[in-house]
């Protein structure tokens, strides 16, 4: 089971989880935007979007697809 984390900031969930990914970091945050769920990482010192999915259950399920 995942253990994703609750971060709010201002009036928005956020949600990060740590991964330990070789090429995407340590951890990985799903943000919501107005397009939907952004899966984002940290590379250096810059987010860079993965994948933008329309709910937060997709995005999460996208994590588990690809970088776990």
């Amino acid at each position: 089971m995942n253990n994703w984390k609750v971060v709010e900031d201002c009036d928005a969930y956020n949600y990060v989880l740590e991964i330990n990914h070789k090429k995407y970091g340590r951890y990985v945050w799903v943000t919501e935007t107005i397009d939907g769920y952004n899966v984002e990482v940290c590379i250096g010192n810059s987010f860079k979007t993965l994948m933008t999915c329309k709910s937060l259950p997709s995005a999460k399920r996208w994590v588990a697809v690809y970088l776990q």
